[in-house]
């Protein structure tokens, strides 16, 4: 089959899925994925012959987005933070809109600095905050297959200098820290109603919260937090824009103090961090 037919078959499956917005690139992208035929090779030589096992193969896989899997989980990679991350079915996919998280602790961190990431699912948030700095990074989720994917990632992306502990929130947890980074599962089950067929196909463990109010989780981590914080630690929150100000009004009860509401590049209010002073 001619490179040209191969790309246009692999966008007409595509099409079938109506979550993706241009069918024509995300062939293009299976292309160079998986048969490292680069975008300028598809536009310069589209007669090229394409054998019958790559043809095959690419098909598969377009078969498979038109099921509604993610891409990322078909490619097995996803850049975050400037960073190509390994992901699989058993962690959340990392999103743009985390990188929020990121920057904001960034802004904070201190050399040396003790930084929990908890619930890291792939370790993206973790792993990017220890490639920008120079962060005592622990890594912990309850997912012994998501603490793997982390363990892997932190091998690849900064030479495994990440600390990796298996535990249900801090039920394992035995250190102080100066940071707590955490973005925990807090849809509801009538949100996880609502999310696309994409979402669906994410871990639930990794986006379900346990609570009505999709707060039950985080309520646990703000509770606890302060016996594993330092004196003005710091605990930073990803959480639905629907939940800010209860997340706020949670901190404040809980004793912590220089409370923030932080928005996403897109001005959708994404992050709360407060100071525990006691």
């Amino acid at each position: 089959m001619r490179l040209s037919e191969l790309k246009r078959e692999t966008a007409a499956i595509l099409s079938r899925n109506t979550d993706v917005e241009s069918p024509s690139g995300e062939a293009a992208l299976l292309l160079e994925a998986f048969l490292g035929i680069t975008r300028v090779r598809q536009l310069m030589r589209p007669d090229d012959e394409i054998n019958e096992d790559d043809s095959a193969l690419i098909l598969e896989k377009a078969a498979q987005r038109a099921n509604h899997i993610p891409m990322a989980y078909i490619t097995g990679h996803k850049e975050f933070w400037g960073l190509d991350f390994l992901v699989n079915e058993n962690v959340l996919i990392p999103r743009p809109d985390t990188e929020t998280l990121v920057e904001e602790a960034l802004k904070e961190i201190r050399p040396g600095y003790r930084v929990l990431d908890m619930c890291t699912g792939s370790g993206a948030i973790g792993i990017s905050v220890k490639a920008s700095s120079e962060a005592e990074v622990t890594l912990s989720d309850i997912s012994p297959e998501a603490l793997r994917t982390a363990g892997e990632n932190s091998r690849r992306l900064v030479n495994g200098t990440c600390r990796l502990i298996l535990s249900d929130l801090f039920s394992a947890i035995d250190g102080i820290f100066d940071m707590i980074l955490t973005n925990p599962p807090y849809l509801t089950s009538e949100w996880v109603e609502s999310v696309t067929d994409e979402v669906r196909k994410e871990p639930l463990l990794a986006l379900l919260d346990r609570d009505e109010d999709g707060l039950g989780i985080i309520r646990e981590i703000i509770g606890q937090s302060p016996s594993h914080l330092t004196p003005g630690g710091i605990l930073m929150i990803e959480c639905d824009y629907r939940q800010t100000h209860d997340c706020v009004i949670i901190l404040k009860n809980t004793g912590f103090e220089d409370i923030r509401i932080i928005s996403d590049l897109s001005g959708r209010e994404r992050v709360v961090r407060g100071t525990y002073h006691a």
